[in-house]
């Protein structure tokens, strides 16, 4: 499978919203009127932050390996047979913070507090050996 490109997202507590006023958890200064002119801020000006939450609780390893055998699931429904097609794919996997983290945390791009989002991007040549290595399979891509 030639995957030049994946994006593999997190959105957890969606109903979780920061309460108003609505104020940059990561500047501590700056407040908005509401969530799209925070969210805005954050891209703009944090667009490199990555470090996840410090009361994220760790799962116990049989936890993480099931979570890896969905991950595939979910990969391998997402992608059609014969695989070929070159290109950015994303995939959206419901899971809670601990599982993406456990799974993800090393290769995380982007985290945004305002929307609690994980973003992870796969490029180039080594995106399949990185996608093996996480996945523990290097058959993940094979259906």
């Amino acid at each position: 499978m030639n995957l030049s490109s994946s994006v593999v997202t997190n959105e957890s507590s969606k109903n979780q919203r920061i309460s108003k006023p609505y104020q940059c958890s990561l500047c501590q200064v700056k407040r908005f009127k509401n969530i799209k002119g925070l969210y805005q801020h954050e891209t703009l000006k944090h667009n490199d932050y990555k470090i996840p939450l410090s009361d994220i609780p760790s799962l116990p390893s049989n936890a993480i390996q099931e979570f890896r055998e969905t991950i595939r699931f979910f990969i391998k429904k997402k992608l059609p047979l014969n695989f070929s097609k070159t290109g950015k794919q994303i995939i959206r996997i419901p899971c809670s913070e601990s599982q993406f983290i456990s799974i993800f945390g090393p290769w995380v791009q982007r985290y945004s507090p305002c929307k609690r989002k994980y973003t992870c991007f796969f490029k180039g040549q080594d995106a399949d050996a990185t996608m093996a290595t996480i996945l523990q399979d290097t058959e993940w891509s094979g259906r």
